[in-house]
């Protein structure tokens, strides 16, 4: 199966949603960090850095 930014019912929301393209920069890193719903916290497992480079390409799919 392919992956897509589209998500997939169990396998992730999509980054590419209304809701996703309207959530601020902060929004996304709580959400990245913390975990959200089924999705797992990332604290710890990524960087500051990394954080903020996957908040950056998710943002970038809503500029094309």
């Amino acid at each position: 199966m392919e992956k897509t930014a589209e998500g997939r019912h169990f396998g992730g929301p999509s980054l590419i949603s209304d809701k996703t393209a309207a959530a601020s920069t902060q929004d996304l890193r709580n959400v990245i960090a913390n975990g959200k719903g089924h999705m797992p916290k990332f604290d710890g497992k990524l960087t500051a850095e990394e954080i903020d480079t996957l908040v950056r390409q998710i943002q970038a799919l809503h500029r094309k």
